[in-house]
């Protein structure tokens, strides 16, 4: 069962507030440690301009809210689907594959590469078609 999903402000379609931003409110989340869902779906998003102009929140954001998101889910074998529409290549050669290995052509892209969490039971979906 689905249980709740997080976003980023209160009062956006029943979700839950998180604060990206503070990584230790993400470790010791109340919700999540007293709700234990079974599946956390997250679709955390950063605009490429912001990445560039706000580079130690586009990291929390982009890289390690992620991660921390994993750890807490792991203590009671929660899964977490993080969904992205993030370009990973820069468009430079005529067609990528799941194969190729990404460009990393700006800062949101490198830190969305960082944030991927490839471990079971776990799963991130990107969009790894050109820019």
């Amino acid at each position: 069962m689905i249980v709740d999903y997080l976003i980023r402000e209160e009062g956006n379609h029943g979700g839950v507030a998180i604060d990206a931003s503070d990584l230790n409110q993400v470790k010791e989340y109340k919700y999540i440690l007293e709700n234990k869902p079974e599946i956390a779906l997250n679709r955390g998003e950063l605009l490429n301009e912001n990445a560039e102009r706000h580079v130690i929140d586009a990291i929390k954001v982009k890289s390690l809210l992620l991660h921390f998101l994993v750890d807490v889910l792991d203590t009671f074998g929660g899964k977490h689907i993080h969904i992205s529409i993030d370009y990973l290549f820069s468009g430079n050669k005529s067609s990528n594959t799941e194969d190729d290995q990404t460009d990393w052509y700006n800062m949101h892209s490198k830190f969305n590469a960082l944030g991927e969490v490839i471990r079971v039971p776990h799963l991130t979906l990107q969009d790894w078609m050109n820019r």
